[in-house]
């Protein structure tokens, strides 16, 4: 979602990534490590609270990635904007500790 703006702290860890007008990858990857660090933050704060082993942290993405923006759905066809699975088909993450096993994966 736009726009794509990222911290210039998170953005500079992306050396190797390239930012076009069309496609803007670095400071998509410095928009997502953010992400990453505020759900830390969120996990992080459950466990001093003493309340993660009973709350359910789900988190899930609306569609599949955006080629523009790096996005690598194979091996499925299409991405977002696209009705092909790669476009419709999504991961997700889950967290509850009292009832999940860590690392379980459910294809």
């Amino acid at each position: 979602h736009s726009p794509v703006q990222a911290k210039p702290e998170d953005i500079a860890k992306y050396t190797s990534r390239i930012d076009t007008p069309r496609a803007p990858m670095k400071t998509y990857a410095g928009m997502v490590d953010s992400l990453d660090q505020a759900i830390g933050r969120i996990l992080t704060s459950l466990d001093e609270e003493g309340i993660a082993d009973n709350t359910i942290v789900l988190f899930f993405t609306d569609n599949g990635g955006f080629y523009n923006f790096g996005g690598v759905n194979k091996p499925l066809r299409g991405g977002k904007l696209e009705t092909y699975e790669g476009g419709v088909r999504v991961v997700s993450v889950m967290r509850w500790p009292d009832v999940l096993p860590e690392n379980t994966v459910n294809e």
